[in-house]
């Protein structure tokens, strides 16, 4: 009977270490969207790719009933890693941007974009600037200067305070969306600080000094048991 107790506790100290520490490593995740098993063509604001349910990608356009001037999936050459999202604003006069919907709690954001040519807009190239918004107020930003060669070879993030939006833009001389279409891969985001989060997965340390404990007091009360 002893022995069936001491295994009973056993398993159950065992039981919180794996279940604990695979739920850590299913939070801690990176998940990354490449856009390879995406279908190449044209939509609408609201597109959520095959590799994830927990962004939608809009552009900042909204009044074109034509899905060519907001979103497209395709190879774009040195633009893209294979294939990628470009955004279109559907006026040639209008620079747009990419927006992000986060379905879940969000506090780190990476995307690699390309396109960044000045010769295709007449008002330049100054920034490229990534802006974090939460419940529709600002909580955090990110801006770098873009090497303007036109390939995907710079990247922009940005980790600190949740957030559950993301306004991607090309910034022209002026302040203003500059008039070219960026093009977005490789995706990356994760969550650390938010409901569900990393940093919230019940520490395993805690629950296995409780089980441990169990089992200092049963050894204990079976030597009184013998004296």
């Amino acid at each position: 009977m002893q022995g069936t107790v001491v295994r009973v506790l056993w398993l159950i100290t065992t039981f919180f270490a794996v279940a604990i520490g695979a739920a850590g490593s299913a939070q801690a995740g990176l998940v990354t969207i490449d856009f390879e098993n995406d279908a190449t063509g044209f939509y609408f604001n609201g597109y959520q790719s095959p590799s994830s349910a927990d962004v939608v990608f809009s552009s900042t356009e909204s009044r074109s009933t034509d899905p060519h001037d907001y979103i497209s999936i395709d190879h774009f050459g040195q633009g893209s890693h294979g294939k990628g999202l470009a955004i279109s604003s559907g006026n040639p006069g209008l620079g747009a941007g990419l927006i992000m919907d986060f379905l879940k709690p969000t506090d780190f954001l990476s995307l690699e974009f390309g396109n960044d040519d000045p010769d295709q807009s007449f008002t330049g190239l100054k920034q490229v600037v990534l802006t974090l918004f939460s419940g529709g107020l600002q909580v955090g930003e990110s801006i770098i200067a873009p090497n303007k060669n036109g390939i995907m070879d710079q990247n922009i993030a940005y980790s600190g305070q949740f957030f559950d939006r993301a306004r991607f833009f090309f910034i022209d001389d002026f302040d203003f969306p500059a008039l070219v279409n960026p093009i977005v891969d490789n995706v990356a985001y994760q969550n650390h600080t938010g409901p569900g989060g990393i940093n919230n997965v019940p520490a395993p340390g805690g629950l296995l000094l409780f089980s441990i404990g169990l089992l200092v007091a049963y050894a204990r009360r079976k030597r009184l048991a013998l004296l």
